[in-house]
């Protein structure tokens, strides 16, 4: 350890090892490529024609509002206990 210009750990200076995610880069990359990055990440997919679309809910039984709020509580009990 003599000079100032001295590099250790890698050619990393040492007033800048604190400073490391300061040091990337911002916005080298253009709109085209952001959105290939985007579609190979996120590809689309085509919309499903095998499922039913409508809902019949005369099947659907009733759900009364007083085993709602409990059914609530009882998931932030828990929510509670896991933390």
């Amino acid at each position: 350890m003599g000079t100032r210009n001295d590099t250790p750990r890698g050619g990393v200076p040492p007033k800048k090892m604190t400073k490391l995610g300061a040091l990337s880069l911002v916005g080298t990359i253009t709109a085209r490529e952001m959105q290939k990055v985007i579609n190979q990440l996120f590809p689309t997919h085509p919309l499903r024609t095998d499922v039913e679309t409508e809902i019949n809910d005369s099947n659907i039984p009733a759900f009364p509002m007083g085993e709602l709020e409990v059914a609530v509580s009882s998931h932030k009990e828990q929510k509670n206990t896991r933390t």
